[in-house]
């Protein structure tokens, strides 16, 4: 077992789980994010959605990208139902999207790549049938 890589806050508001990650991530880094969120997720109603932002070189290793890849699977079983993605690293901008579009795609989950919170947050409020209520 290796040391942890990569760092992630959450926190939830009503229907939604907001996300800040800072990479690169392991795999032992998802699997403590995935604990995490699977406390969360045991508070809610379905569905819900989540939005995270992504600073500093946020990419995963092969192992993690598959980890994550798995949690999604069962996010999904739990009612996750869209993820509003916003990239503040340039740099790796193309490289995390083609990561997340590929697990995205493959688990099933309605998924956009958005510049700022107001319009992740409306995004999000319409796939959860909500008034758009931005901070």
């Amino acid at each position: 077992m290796f040391i942890a890589h990569g760092e992630f806050r959450i926190e939830k508001k009503e229907q939604v789980v907001f996300i800040e990650s800072k990479g690169p991530f392991n795999q032992e880094a998802v699997e403590l994010y995935t604990l995490q969120m699977e406390e969360i997720m045991e508070s809610f109603d379905s569905p819900w959605g989540q939005i995270i932002t992504f600073h500093q070189n946020s990419l995963f290793t092969p192992q993690a990208e598959q980890s994550m890849k798995q949690a999604l699977y069962y996010r999904k079983e739990k009612g996750l139902t869209a993820s509003a993605v916003i990239i503040r690293d340039d740099q790796a901008r193309f490289v995390i999207q083609h990561q997340f579009s590929r697990v995205y795609n493959d688990v099933g989950i309605d998924y956009v790549y958005i510049d700022n919170i107001d319009e992740a947050i409306c995004w999000m409020e319409e796939r959860l049938s909500q008034p758009c209520t931005p901070s």
